[in-house]
């Protein structure tokens, strides 16, 4: 069975590492910080882009990949491109199988994930994210 890798973005530590690879990049650039030894700058310049790759990088290594945060997820199932991104508060219903997981959006759109092969306590815990977060499923 394959599992999903779930990455839980509601932790501030984005924003700061965020704000961290700002900071080195203008750093990098600009040498606002004098150093013993200016290769530090480059270094510097380098890490600071790396840590926006890394992070963006992880949803392409996984073909099945779940983010989340307070507002909404980001779904991809069994695919290497794509996947479904949607807020809480647009979902009407949420339907899982063994081999499918069927969204309803309140504006009638149906979103039907394939889940073969998946492990199923991953979907389930897919579908506790989805009804923890979505205050209108029942």
């Amino acid at each position: 069975m394959k599992r999903i890798f779930f990455d839980d973005m509601t932790h501030s530590i984005w924003v700061w590492l965020s704000i961290l690879s700002v900071v080195l990049i203008i750093n990098g650039a600009f040498e606002f910080f004098i150093l013993i030894n200016p290769f530090l700058h480059k270094v510097f310049y380098i890490v600071g882009f790396l840590i926006p790759v890394v992070f963006f990088g992880k949803i392409l290594f996984h073909r099945n990949y779940v983010q989340w945060n307070k507002k909404g997820i980001l779904i991809r199932l069994n695919a290497r491109i794509g996947g479904v991104s949607m807020k809480y508060r647009e979902i009407e219903s949420v339907e899982e199988s063994n081999e499918s997981m069927i969204i309803e959006k309140k504006n009638g759109v149906r979103h039907e994930l394939d889940a073969s092969g998946i492990d199923s306590s991953d979907i389930k815990k897919l579908s506790n994210i989805l009804h923890k977060y979505s205050t209108d499923l029942s």
